[in-house]
């Protein structure tokens, strides 16, 4: 398998395996993830929908985590 092959396969999850580990081991905080997702900084812009298209579960799961810690 080719080194081209290998990381297409596995970069689409590569960045959600990163702000997984990022906000689980308190790295980067739920307000931060939301910055970024929001930020129209035009130096960011360049492959950031993308990215958004790759970590688009994390965000909904942070959603409905602080949903649920909302409601208990």
């Amino acid at each position: 398998m080719s080194r081209d092959s290998w990381f297409s396969r596995l970069a689409p999850d590569l960045l959600r395996m990163f702000f997984d580990a990022l906000y689980d081991e308190d790295v980067i905080k739920e307000e931060a993830f939301y910055k970024w997702e929001t930020s129209k900084d035009p130096a960011e812009q360049q492959g950031k929908g993308v990215a958004l298209k790759s970590v688009t579960a994390f965000f909904t799961w942070l959603r409905e985590a602080e949903d649920e810690s909302d409601n208990s």
